[in-house]
């Protein structure tokens, strides 16, 4: 308290109000972590990589780019949680993609990026316009971290890191896409592809998801590798493939990993997420289709209502099998989540 006296002055507001809102960023860095994934398999490699691109001295903008399931969103969520406590001020805006469609979606994000760097409630935005200048003047002297997950308009950069002077010295954006065109155009310092899981990481990420364990049986390894050079060693397919694979009878598992062996190695990966679905029993192939399309994002509580209320007889044992296919997940503030390439099946 002494320190902060001296440091902010005499006044007795303007000392509390700083002392609470370091404490709060103190407290809220070490109790809202983001959740990252069951099996974090090549994440620390991958991270020390990025890391040596994004901490260097002044303010940074690094984007990273990869097709879909290859792990951006895992990788981004990992360095957030690493270094957040690094700075005075920190946001990690998820699926701005999906949110800035919404009505007044980037306005929404505006708030919601100023009000998790500033603590401040108060803040309205009104516009686009607008929001872009509070930002800019709200934030151009601070050192913060922000983390824009899924971009894919020119729009949504302007409007939540138009550029470096927005934030103070010190300050690093980094930002998950697809396209890395769009990050070229816009001046970031350092274009990233993330980097692929090698040989035996991916194998391991797969046997975890297939055999809850790090290595497979003796018996599966070679039909296990085979399967993993199907799934081409992106995440996504690994994890869904294990987990299809760890939830069917022991009997079929022999000849499913053969059909894998020998199917033509470059089919899309939409082909292989399929695979889970179309095993999927005729009332939870539905329940799947109606979360797909219009409940990813909403409480599960609220889910199991709605669904209920349509006449929805298979709740319990849909969810139950819909999360140990690794088709959808729900997150610790109970919303359904899915990944938007296993969404997109459902449209």
């Amino acid at each position: 308290l002494v320190y902060a006296f001296f440091l902010y002055g005499s006044d007795e507001a303007n000392l509390i109000q700083k002392i609470v809102q370091q404490v709060w960023k103190k407290l809220t860095c070490s109790t809202m972590q983001l959740p990252v994934t069951k099996y974090p398999v090549g994440i620390d490699r991958q991270v020390e990589n990025l890391l040596s691109h994004v901490m260097i001295d002044g303010t940074r903008m690094v984007g990273v780019y990869g097709i879909g399931g290859m792990g951006k969103t895992t990788l981004a969520k990992t360095l957030y949680n690493r270094i957040a406590d690094d700075f005075e001020g920190y946001c990690f805006l998820a699926n701005v993609r999906e949110a800035s469609k919404q009505h007044e979606g980037l306005v929404k994000l505006q708030e919601k990026l100023l009000y998790e760097i500033l603590m401040d409630d108060f803040i309205r935005v009104g516009d686009l316009y607008r929001g872009i200048n509070i930002i800019r003047n709200r934030l151009c002297s601070k050192k913060i971290l922000l983390i824009l997950d899924d971009i894919d308009t020119s729009e949504q950069l302007q409007a939540l890191a138009g550029g470096y002077d927005w934030f103070g010295y010190g300050s690093k954006v980094i930002v998950t896409t697809r396209n890395e065109q769009l990050l070229d155009i816009h001046g970031f310092n350092k274009l990233r592809s993330v980097p692929e899981l090698n040989y035996d990481e991916a194998l391991e990420l797969f046997s975890w998801h297939a055999f809850q364990c790090s290595h497979p049986p003796s018996e599966y390894l070679q039909l296990s590798k085979d399967a993993v050079n199907y799934c081409k060693n992106l995440p996504l397919a690994l994890e869904v493939l294990g987990s299809f694979l760890y939830s069917t009878d022991q009997s079929k598992f022999r000849g499913i990993l053969e059909e894998f062996a020998i199917s033509n190695l470059d089919k899309d990966i939409q082909n292989l997420l399929q695979v889970s679905y179309d095993e999927l029993e005729g009332d939870v192939q539905e329940m799947f289709l109606f979360i797909s399309c219009f409940f990813v994002g909403e409480d599960k509580t609220m889910v199991e209502t709605m669904l209920k209320s349509c006449g929805c007889l298979c709740w319990e044992k849909g969810i139950k099998k819909l999360m140990n296919l690794s088709l959808l997940t729900i997150n610790k503030w109970n919303k359904v989540e899915m990944h938007d390439l296993i969404q997109q099946m459902g449209h």
